[in-house]
């Protein structure tokens, strides 16, 4: 993986976190042309969508770029600047750590929230309209 996809993968799982709550590094607070190509990223066939199976990918690169002692969970110390509240709002068993379950549930059901017309994939236009 390219340092460059890297970062953009652990941006995009930063706020995948929910500390944007929005669909992870698509719909959060950021600029149109940020979201723009954070879809396209995310749009690994090019076919103008992200359907759940793309998302899921991603995520799964995401949570593993970010689990930098590869114990298969996600501690706050393994985020920049994360919010506590956010974090622990996420970490349904309270044991102060991620798990890939924990983070996926809550993506997934962020991903319901954008795919307005329920087609399982998201349009970039969805993307750009999508407010919390």
């Amino acid at each position: 993986m390219t340092k460059h996809r890297t970062k953009i993968l652990t941006t995009a799982f930063v706020s995948a976190l929910g500390l944007a709550t929005a669909v992870p590094a698509l719909a959060v607070q950021r600029t149109d042309k940020e979201k723009t190509e954070l879809f396209q990223q995310f749009d690994t066939n090019k076919d103008g969508f992200v359907d759940r199976d793309e998302f899921a990918s991603e995520m799964i690169n995401i949570f593993i770029s970010v689990d930098k002692d590869a114990d298969d969970f996600i501690e706050a110390g393994e985020l920049t600047n994360p919010d506590p509240k956010e974090f622990g709002d996420n970490d349904k068993n309270k044991d102060g750590k991620l798990s890939f379950d924990e983070v996926m549930s809550e993506k997934l059901s962020d991903f319901k929230k954008v795919d307005r017309n329920r087609d399982g994939k998201l349009t970039l236009q969805e993307v750009l309209e999508y407010k919390k």
